[in-house]
């Protein structure tokens, strides 16, 4: 991370996207990481998700934020500690977006009022603003590197794509 501090991003007038370590994790491992800067300029991620993915090339654009003091409600919440504090960096940067995927702490944050995007929303949007031409591929690649998506969630992914093909789901 090189321990770069920006200017705090209420003063220039934007609201932070927030990446939690999976869709980062997941990103990487497919060599399409860069979709997040493309998309989204500089993200930040709180200190315990930097710890949480020791194997991803942290580049510049990714920009480390403590999450300060973490609020009660997240605390109870029984998250990881690199979903709570991402959820605690969003909520204290006023964050335009939070990138999760894991279910439990992206139903938190919708409660708190955050909007989430997963690492297929990523790819959805990617696909939508002309970074990527289909998403079936990184889809594939995903599922090769042992990222977990159900079959019905990839449906729906290629089908939001316009992509969608006969994954042997029954039809209703």
């Amino acid at each position: 991370m090189g321990g770069r501090e920006t200017v705090d991003p209420r003063d220039r007038g934007f609201a932070p996207t927030i990446s939690n370590a999976s869709p980062l994790i997941a990103l990487s491992q497919i060599g399409r990481l860069d979709l997040l800067h493309a998309l989204f300029g500089d993200v930040f991620v709180p200190t315990a998700v930097v710890r949480e993915a020791p194997r991803v090339a942290m580049p510049s654009w990714l920009v480390e934020r403590s999450a300060g003091p973490l609020p009660l409600s997240l605390s109870a919440a029984e998250l990881g500690r690199g979903e709570t504090e991402t959820i605690a960096l969003a909520l204290r940067l006023g964050a335009a977006r939070v990138i999760l995927d894991e279910r439990r702490a992206t139903r938190h944050a919708r409660s708190l009022g955050l909007p989430v995007i997963g690492t297929l929303g990523v790819l959805l949007l990617a696909k939508t603003e002309g970074h990527i031409p289909s998403v079936r591929p990184a889809i594939d690649d995903l599922m090769e590197s042992g990222f977990y998506l159900s079959q019905w969630v990839i449906a729906d992914a290629l089908a939001t794509a316009g992509e969608a093909r006969d994954i042997g789901l029954p039809r209703s």
